[in-house]
């Protein structure tokens, strides 16, 4: 026996693998031996031909051994390319011989939340675009897995996530894609750094993968040049929209929605592209600013119709939102809604319109025209506002265009077209930062999966050791930070060491607001579980003091959990006490935002539950303190609030 030939032997014995299986390996011999040096073409083709669980068990054995972690500032094994490149193929196996009953279990526990106010707990599902609650409870796996198994589940729930025609199968994901398609991509390191560098937990796997077949084969002679389009539109037309897309002062009837075939629309683009109607090349694009073009669900007339008439350079597109004369008669006349017959660009642009009809003009006209856009809305002092912001050079948001100045609007929030939910202007900024891109970055996010490998295989110190080496790889990876909090908890590891964890993250994230509450609230999660009542009260409080200035919106979103936590234990006293000190200390600066988020539910607590005369009490209050402008949004609402009427529940 020659020694390469014991040298498989040995190693197939000490990574737990059958030696003759790894004998029939002999083809790919760097597979058994050297992960440190870059996959051959053989060694591809040899991966492609074992199939999905096959391929991800013997390389992913492999991986498991070699990986070394990292120290601080210095990547381990996951920093080594060859590495990367052998990982890369594991994942791409490994996602294909997942289950696809597993993946629509995962994909909705994101949507099945545990409602446990009442007696008994309940389950409840929250369709795409609502605001999850920072103290949601998410359904577990098992349950999830439960749910969508049952007969019921297309009728009652499907129809609100999964993409229209979309049927469900047994079996893993490899079902979903062509045989060709499975092996071309396994060769294809460029597609698979990109797909693993945008794909997410919020998006619907069987439904991504169906759509990237679809494309490759049906269009095979545009795949090589425009994969991240064809990537971005299966991101993000993986599942439904929101129902009340664009915004909610439109009624759904007029706006000329249309989830177009995946083919359709990639033919879309790439004609746009060749004919030169974009001011962008897309095929320079990635699939995380790409996105934020394709995700117009509207009719194609739309869209070529801008891309007709909507001329403003790229780098001030922001005049698209000013080139919409503002009806102030439709304020005086409290009409907030669209007046007219159906909501077209045209219509739109000869019609004039309030705010929330500029941004949509702004920003579907952008999409037209092959700039990444968002339509953003905010709450103020005196009400809610609309603006729009867009990519106006590489790396650069624009994020404030329309945005007033002489009201404060502490945070803009947009929906992210791939989970349909919401994303800040302060998060979107975050995202967009040039470390995500960095060798650091990448190796941190490597070990992250790895760290799931072994958890997968039962090897929990490993996993432990690689979510330490995510972290001291890349500290400023707020995804390795989670993931480790996720892992800890799952584990049910001491209270000290999670303790631990989020007060070093805390300290790595001392300037980013949104990173510092999400620790401060895990913190005071933990307070609160081990019986600690009042250092969760006071992390509550901190949360609130800290932000009051520069971000409102997280003070008031903290004392509006604090109040609803009160007023469910019916201590109706100090939850009143809690909303007078709001009231005083941000009355005059985050109007809409307590007023939405406290003050009605507040009032529709009160007036449930025998308190009527206090309700309005409560009303009078707000309404002195906040001192919307008269006739305005906010005092519109208000009034309806007093008068109980029926819409002031919406």
């Amino acid at each position: 026996m020659n020694c390469k030939m014991k040298t498989l032997q040995a190693r197939a014995k000490r990574i737990g693998t059958g030696a003759g299986f790894l004998l029939a390996l002999l083809p790919a011999i760097v597979v058994a031996q050297d992960v440190t040096h870059p996959p051959s073409s053989s060694d591809r083709s040899y991966a492609a031909k074992l199939g999905g669980t096959e391929a991800a068990n013997t390389i992913g054995a492999i991986l498991r051994a070699a990986w070394k972690p990292g120290r601080l500032g210095l990547a381990g094994s996951s920093g080594n390319p060859a590495f990367q490149s052998w990982l890369l193929m594991t994942r791409w196996a490994q996602l294909l011989s997942r289950e696809e009953s597993h993946e629509l279990a995962r994909f909705m526990q994101h949507g099945l939340l545990v409602d446990d106010r009442e007696s008994e707990k309940t389950i409840r599902f929250l369709p795409p675009g609502y605001h999850i609650p920072p103290d949601a409870i998410q359904v577990g796996f098992d349950d999830a897995l439960k749910i969508v198994s049952s007969p019921a589940f297309d009728m009652q729930m499907g129809s609100y996530f999964l993409p229209p025609g979309f049927h469900r199968r047994q079996g893993t994901l490899a079902a979903r894609v062509s045989p060709e398609f499975a092996a071309a991509m396994m060769t294809d390191e460029k597609f698979l750094r990109v797909f693993f560098g945008n794909i997410s937990d919020d998006d619907f796997t069987p439904a991504v993968l169906d759509a990237l077949s679809r494309i490759y084969s049906a269009r095979p002679e545009k795949w090589s040049e425009y994969q991240s389009l064809a990537i971005a539109l299966a991101l993000v037309f993986d599942q439904r929209l929101p129902d009340f897309w664009p915004h909610h002062q439109v009624a759904q009837d007029l706006v000329p929605r249309a989830l177009p075939d995946i083919l359709e629309a990639f033919d879309f683009w790439v004609t746009a592209q060749e004919s030169r109607a974009t001011l962008n090349d897309i095929r320079k694009l990635e699939p995380d600013a790409l996105k934020f073009i394709v995700d117009a669900p509207v009719e194609f007339s739309e869209l070529t119709w801008a891309q007709q008439n909507v001329r403003f350079p790229r780098t001030d597109w922001e005049r698209a939102f000013s080139s919409i004369a503002y009806t102030h008669d439709r304020i005086a006349a409290q009409q907030y809604d669209w007046q007219g017959s159906r909501y077209l660009l045209d219509e739109i642009q000869t019609r004039g319109g309030i705010c929330v009809d500029q941004a949509y003009f702004a920003m579907l006209s952008g999409k037209a025209r092959g700039l990444p856009t968002l339509y953003f809305a905010g709450q103020g002092s005196d009400g809610g506002h609309a603006w729009f912001g867009y990519l106006r050079g590489e790396g650069r948001w624009d994020l404030d265009c329309g945005r007033y100045e002489n009201q404060n609007y502490a945070v803009g929030e947009a929906l992210d077209p791939q989970s349909w939910r919401y994303i800040s202007d302060h998060e979107l900024e975050n995202l967009a930062r040039s470390f995500r891109r960095s060798d650091a970055y990448v190796a941190s996010s490597n070990d992250v999966f790895m760290a799931e490998m072994f958890e997968s295989h039962g090897a929990i110190d490993s996993a432990a050791a690689a979510l330490e080496s995510a972290i001291a790889t890349s500290p400023k990876n707020p995804d390795a930070w989670q993931a480790r909090a996720e892992f800890l908890a799952r584990h049910d590891m001491p209270m000290d060491i999670r303790v631990a964890h989020h007060e070093a993250a805390l300290k790595q994230f001392p300037n980013d607001n949104d990173l510092r509450v999400h620790q401060q609230r895990a913190l005071a999660s933990l307070a609160s579980s081990s019986g600690d009542a009042a250092k969760a009260e006071q992390l509550q409080k901190a949360i609130i003091r800290q932000n009051s200035q520069s971000r409102s919106d997280i003070s008031v979103q903290a004392a509006a959990e604090s109040i609803r936590k009160r007023l469910t234990e019916d201590d109706v006293k100090s939850a009143l006490k809690e909303l007078r000190n709001v009231l005083s200390r941000l009355g005059k600066t985050a109007g809409g935002n307590i007023f939405y988020e406290i003050v009605k539910p507040t009032v529709w607590y009160l007036r449930e539950n025998g308190e009527p005369d206090l309700a309005l009490r409560v009303i009078g209050d707000s309404r002195r303190a906040i001192d919307p402008d008269s006739g305005g949004i906010l005092d519109v609402d208000f009034s309806k609030l007093e008068a109980d009427d029926p819409s002031a529940r919406r």
